[in-house]
């Protein structure tokens, strides 16, 4: 049986999920669902590219929308 660790980014993003499904009342178990982990050559699990990209969208559309709230 392998044995792996998660890297300093998985664990920031684990907190990330925290915080955002306090403010979002969503369930952080349903966030935590659609984060993708690779391994990688030091055999850590990490972030996959698309994921990260996907966290970066999704973090640029809610300041977007926070931006236009407060200005209604």
């Amino acid at each position: 049986m392998r044995t792996y660790k998660l890297c300093d980014t998985v664990l920031a993003r684990v907190m990330q999920i925290v915080q955002e499904a306090m403010l979002t009342g969503t369930d952080c178990v349903d966030l935590m669902r659609v984060m993708e982990l690779q391994e990688s050559d030091s055999g850590a699990l990490v972030l996959t590219d698309d994921y990260k990209q996907l966290v970066k969208k999704e973090h640029d559309d809610l300041i977007k929308l926070a931006e236009e709230r407060q200005k209604a």
